[in-house]
């Protein structure tokens, strides 16, 4: 309770630093961004542009507004459903009291985050009270409150879609159907197998168990290395959760292949035509910004890298700048895309983890739907090119779910890794518009892989934890 308590009393402080700003030189995007809110200003022009019947991508590269209603903004580059909350939105607030009013909105979801967690008291015991803190005690929160980003509403999304995994009780979270052939083996009773024993008999009695078998500590670890297989699956929240998160940022659409492995194929090509009826009446008004959406997002590298990119390509982008600089020669055109050859082993190391990643999801018997949505999640985090420090955000609902399931002392560490700051206030370059050009190679590697290297680990648990529970089950 006192870690709770302490918890609070942290994230008060970020609220108070939304106004007082005691905490912007602890972080680079903050010391060295266009401004507070620059994000949301983004999705708060593109509904004015909306509005006023332009492009909702418009920026200074590409179709200039010829009204700007904000102070200042960061390019949008999502799908064009924000962009119609957005221009409703504008409709009744001014741009800063918009801002304000998503502060309140985010700080309702994070209330929301906490309670769900606290509802798990029963099943996971006090140990939920702390595990609640990590919502809570996570600088990344900051600036995602400071930029008025919407990671934080991603992180609620994740968290439904994964809570009916959490809320399960044991002896419902793997009940399964009657054997066609009669018996039901331990394996079977895991993973769904049908079991035709009569109902009164559904569960084994204590008489049949030994005093090791019913030790808490034994359960415990009984429980930990099955499979989180809950009985319904998705209920219709989670579903609709995850429609949402498609829609606002798509990479949770990266789950379809664990839906449809876990038998979710209506729940998939639902997203998908809710998509396209959301996004196609704009685009066929703007076809020509379809080729922009794709270039703002899928085109494989920004033409330069900042201290503000703390994602894995940042890291991997700024060893390829440092180190095979004999590769630097000009870029290679193919069609759409134009590659620089220094980033070619970057390349080959990104196709790599999404191959895998399709690997363990497709040809694996059995997958753990859990471990997969994490996987998914992690292998954007590693594969994707602008990984900034308010991203991370959409990792808690990962540690909470994998450290109530396991007290790993190792997503421990991982989360307070991520949770506290870089140690970038020590090497700012305050009067410089980015401090990356001055820092020296180790210093800029420090920087990049401060959040980078916990995340890649992050992936490898995960993987090691879904070989592991199908390698047991399959065992039992």
């Amino acid at each position: 309770m006192i870690l709770l308590v302490l918890a609070i009393a942290v994230h008060v402080a970020f609220c108070l630093s939304l106004y007082y700003h005691f905490f912007n030189p602890l972080f680079y995007i903050t010391s060295h961004s266009k401004g507070q809110g620059g994000p949301f200003f983004g999705i708060y022009q593109a509904g004015v542009n909306l509005q006023n019947g332009e492009s909702i991508y418009a920026n200074q590269n590409y179709r200039a507004p010829t009204e700007v209603t904000v102070p200042y903004y960061h390019f949008y580059r999502y799908l064009p459903f924000p962009s119609y909350i957005s221009a409703v939105m504008t409709k009744v607030l001014r741009p800063w009291p918009a801002y304000w009013t998503w502060i309140f909105i985010n700080e309702l979801l994070l209330t929301a985050c906490l309670l769900l967690t606290l509802r798990l008291r029963n099943r996971f015991g006090p140990a939920v009270i702390a595990v609640s803190a990590f919502w809570l005690l996570y600088s990344p929160m900051y600036i995602e409150l400071f930029m008025g980003q919407f990671c934080f509403t991603m992180s609620f999304f994740i968290f439904l879609i994964l809570y009916p995994y959490l809320k399960q009780e044991p002896e419902n979270a793997y009940r399964t159907n009657p054997l066609p052939t009669g018996g039901t083996t331990a394996s079977a009773r895991v993973h769904g197998a049908p079991d035709n024993r009569d109902i009164n008999q559904s569960e084994p009695s204590e008489a049949t168990l030994s005093p090791e078998d019913l030790h808490p500590a034994s359960m415990q670890r009984h429980a930990e290395n099955l499979p989180s297989v809950p009985a319904k699956n998705l209920t219709w929240i989670p579903a609709v959760s995850w429609i949402f998160s498609v829609l606002l940022k798509s990479f949770t659409a990266l789950y379809a292949l664990t839906l449809i492995r876990i038998g979710k194929k209506r729940l998939v090509i639902t997203g998908i035509v809710v998509a396209i009826l959301t996004s196609a009446p704009y685009f066929l008004r703007h076809p020509q910004d379809l080729r922009w959406f794709v270039h703002l997002n899928f085109h494989p590298l920004p033409p330069t890298l900042t201290g503000g990119c703390l994602g894995f390509v940042g890291l991997l982008r700024d060893v390829s700048n440092r180190f095979l600089t004999f590769l630097n020669v000009e870029r290679i055109q193919i069609g759409f895309f134009d590659i620089a050859p220094r980033n070619i082993p970057l390349i080959v190391v990104i196709g790599s983890i999404i191959l895998f990643s399709l690997a363990i999801t497709i040809r694996k018997k059995r997958i753990d739907p859990v471990c997969n949505i994490a996987l998914w999640t992690l292998t954007f985090f590693l594969v994707f090119k602008d990984i900034w420090e308010y991203h991370y955000v959409m990792l808690i609902p990962l540690f909470v779910v994998f450290y109530l399931q396991t007290r790993s002392k190792y997503v421990l560490i991982l989360f307070i890794l991520m949770a506290v700051p870089t140690p970038f206030i020590f090497y700012d370059v305050p009067m410089s518009n980015d401090p990356q050009v001055h820092w020296s190679a180790p210093l800029s590697l420090i920087h990049h892989s401060f959040k980078a290297i916990p995340t890649f680990l992050f992936y490898v648990w995960v993987v090691r934890r879904e070989f592991r529970n199908v390698t047991e089950t399959q065992a039992a």
